[in-house]
């Protein structure tokens, strides 16, 4: 409470960082009411980025009645200021918005451009969404727009980051010949690092996954097997 003192009399007296770490702590503490009224006070002292946090609560309902008009407006203002720290995670959740629908007409292509760019920044999560929904399988896009050699390059690219998900679908993806050409050798080794990643539950990865993991070894590589208990 103390600190919420000194930031409330720093903020009153118009210090920009102390708005911010005002309505970021009342978001830690789930206060998404107090939240909101910072990041508007951040907003209206210059800080871009809080449009990014004022379309998340407007598009959760956290502090405010859901609207996705009100997000998608937020979120739209956010990408025009490119040197902001949250652009990335703005173009990739604008994306989404576009992909499904929510307060504009369905549009698949300017939703991938966007989440694109986010990954271009580096956004992890656009990098994974992309992986995913590219894939032909998965029949999420509309055929003409999937493309499985796309959604092996940003598996890829997540893989040698270090995520446990993706160097398991950079492995099966080697294994099967999917969106690349196959190699046992490179299957074997992304699968095995995503078998023994510390971080692979975190990342998603499933029970039945490791199953697979423990099948594929013991059927293609079972002098090498040793290396999976």
């Amino acid at each position: 409470m103390s600190d919420i003192k000194n930031l409330t009399l720093r903020a009153k007296k118009n210090d920009l960082y102390a708005k911010k770490r005002l309505a970021f702590t009342y978001y830690q503490n789930q206060d998404y009411k107090n939240a909101l009224f910072w990041w508007n006070q951040a907003l209206a002292q210059g800080d871009k980025a809080a449009h990014f946090n004022i379309g998340v609560c407007y598009h959760e309902g956290w502090g405010v009645k859901k609207d996705f008009s009100k997000a998608f407006k937020n979120f739209s203002e956010c990408i025009k200021f490119k040197k902001n720290r949250l652009y990335a995670d703005a173009l990739y959740t604008l994306g989404l918005m576009y992909i499904n629908g929510e307060a504009t007409k369905k549009n698949q292509p300017r939703g991938i451009e966007l989440i694109k760019e986010a990954s271009e920044n580096n956004n992890s999560l656009a990098t994974s969404y992309l992986a995913t929904i590219l894939n032909p399988n998965t029949g999420i896009l509309k055929k003409k727009y999937a493309d499985a050699k796309k959604s092996f390059q940003f598996h890829l690219k997540n893989a040698d980051l270090g995520l446990a998900i993706s160097q398991f679908e950079v492995g099966r993806a080697y294994l099967k010949g999917i969106g690349t050409r196959k190699n046992m050798k490179l299957a074997y080794q992304y699968l095995l690092l995503a078998f023994k990643n510390k971080n692979k539950k975190q990342h998603g990865m499933t029970n039945e996954q490791f199953e697979f993991i423990k099948k594929i070894m013991k059927k293609y590589y079972p002098n090498l097997n040793k290396k999976i208990k």
